[in-house]
């Protein structure tokens, strides 16, 4: 086997054909490197809004054995998530988890797996993720503020008194939002990988569809080498073989 006509030095001698392409890669390269080292962070902030009972000396038509404080909390959160709330496979994976950097999410407690969902707690768990730790905040005063009042709503809707209504408790009580920010090292290494990766294949790319590349394959095809028997193309397209003698 010729060693100069091997895969790497062909990759190199394509570098040099193609310096341009590979010159703008590694500056693209480079800048996103740079941008990786210095990331901005999120402000990510979760709460448990607990739903409790009234004493058992009242009435509540909200409360009976067909509308349990479960599934009142089920109900007030597909009210406020509405039918194209944010879902994800595991129960376990938060917004921040899943890449959000902006956004909110409000879910019944789950202590169920992926495939087998377990309701078994009046608890909504909610979550916000913000650039700024005020937006944050904003969105988790917004949320339980719109959950309390989807819940009074429907109380006084049903002709529940008030010291018989189903009251709300949010744990922690003032949720504090906290920054996250990825790994720099991490995200550098990404960046390079990807960055030289891409380069590579769109040289690779390129340099095959240049016209004097095709013409070497050919000629490859034409005379391999000696001792071999060429593959050559006929008029047709066919694909014949050209004996040595």
């Amino acid at each position: 086997m010729d060693r100069s006509d091997s895969a790497v030095p062909r990759f190199f001698r394509a570098c040099r054909r193609l310096w341009f392409v590979a010159v703008f890669g590694l500056v693209a390269t480079a800048a996103a490197a740079a941008m990786v080292q210095h990331p901005k962070g999120v402000y990510y902030a979760d709460a448990s809004i607990l739903f409790t009972g009234p004493s058992i000396a009242f009435a509540n038509p909200v409360v009976d054995h067909n509308n349990s404080l479960i599934n009142t909390a089920s109900i007030i959160q597909r009210a406020v998530s509405g039918p194209n709330g944010v879902r994800f496979t595991s129960t376990d994976i938060t917004l921040a988890d899943a890449g959000v950097r902006q956004g909110s999410r409000v879910t019944m407690w789950n202590d169920g797996g992926q495939w087998n969902n377990h309701f078994d707690k009046p608890v909504l768990r909610v979550e916000v993720i913000g650039p700024t730790s005020r937006d944050a905040s904003d969105r988790m005063t917004s949320l339980v503020a719109q959950i309390n009042k989807e819940l009074l709503v429907r109380q006084v809707a049903s002709g529940a008194p008030s010291n018989a209504q189903i009251t709300t408790r949010t744990i922690p009580a003032d949720p504090i939002p906290t920054l996250l920010k990825a790994n720099p090292h991490k995200a550098l290494l990404i960046a390079l990988l990807l960055g030289l990766g891409l380069t590579a294949a769109a040289i690779s790319i390129v340099d095959a569809q240049l016209p004097e590349r095709a013409a070497d394959a050919r000629a490859r095809r034409w005379y391999p080498g000696p001792g071999r028997s060429p593959e050559v193309l006929d008029s047709q397209g066919e694909t014949q073989m050209a004996w040595q003698r």
